[in-house]
């Protein structure tokens, strides 16, 4: 399962965090692409295929520019969800785009982990 793509919030994410056999993965990008449209909300379908095809037609012509932060590129794997949740608040301070919903999904694994850890 992944939190978040790098496509994530049309393009602007800079983290790509998953569950893996071994934990939780972070791999922190080290360039973005510019000038990528953002989709608007549609409730036909076909609509938004129209348009997302425009966004990736963008997306392969888009310049990358590096990030130039002092975690572009690093990996982080087998973190717990807190020491995820941890990590990925550094990476958020540093300067890098983390999606507000990847803090609230890690949240609830922490909550639903803790609730099921025996009790000593």
């Amino acid at each position: 399962m992944s939190y978040c793509r790098f496509s994530s919030d049309d393009w602007t994410c800079d983290v790509y965090v998953y569950e893996a056999a071994e934990g939780v993965c972070i791999d922190v990008a080290s360039s973005r692409h510019v000038g990528v449209p953002k989709l608007p909300k549609f409730e036909n379908t076909t609509d938004w295929w129209l348009k997302y095809q425009e966004q990736m037609k963008v997306v392969h012509e888009a310049e990358l520019v590096k990030i130039g932060l002092s975690l572009d590129g690093k990996d982080f794997y087998g973190l717990t969800y807190q020491e995820a949740f941890d990590k990925l608040t550094e990476i958020k301070t540093v300067g890098y785009n983390v999606p507000e919903y990847v803090f609230i999904a890690l949240q609830e694994d922490i909550d639903e982990t803790d609730s099921q850890a025996p009790q000593v």
